[in-house]
């Protein structure tokens, strides 16, 4: 019988991708859409989807679901400004959850409607890789102090590293 083990990662060859088309896997396989892609990198949404159908090929995946299990085999932590960051509206709302606040007290507070509350969530969990409130909350708790005594934030914040 053989016993599958667990390969380390390992950063993307570059020969593999172009630095566009690495731009654009890290940031699909991190739940962003086409739009907020294209929005994201100053680009039409058809530049995406061509860059895209080029990453689907040279990775030999045919699907974002296949593409993000692919890129979890490989080094992206020098891409987490990039591809795991979460926008400012995204922060507050995820602040507001994670103390207990339900999505029609985020969207009193923030002035927007509690579907848009849902969206952001949505995407928030997609970008963390989680799956509830609960996991949310434990994320976003203050953490340990450093040796400095600061305060290190466990968010990352679009713009920023990580």
């Amino acid at each position: 019988m053989h016993c599958a083990v667990a390969e380390p990662a390992r950063a993307l060859p570059r020969a593999v991708l172009t630095p566009r088309q690495e731009q654009i896997a890290l940031l699909v396989a991190a739940g962003s859409t086409n739009v907020e892609v294209a929005t994201r990198l100053v680009i039409s949404t058809h530049t995406v989807k061509h860059h895209l159908r080029g990453v689907f090929h040279r990775l030999g995946v045919a699907s974002r679901r296949e593409l993000r299990k692919t890129l979890a085999h490989h080094d992206t932590s020098s891409h987490v400004a990039q591809s795991c960051c979460l926008t400012g509206q995204e922060r507050d709302i995820a602040r507001l959850v994670s103390n207990g606040a339900s999505n029609r007290e985020v969207a009193a507070q923030l002035f927007i409607s509690p579907s848009t509350v849902d969206y952001h969530l949505r995407k928030i969990f997609r970008k963390l890789d989680i799956t509830s409130r609960r996991e949310l909350a434990r994320r976003d708790a203050p953490a340990a102090p450093d040796r400095e005594g600061a305060q290190t934030d466990r968010l990352p914040v679009e713009g920023t590293a990580a």
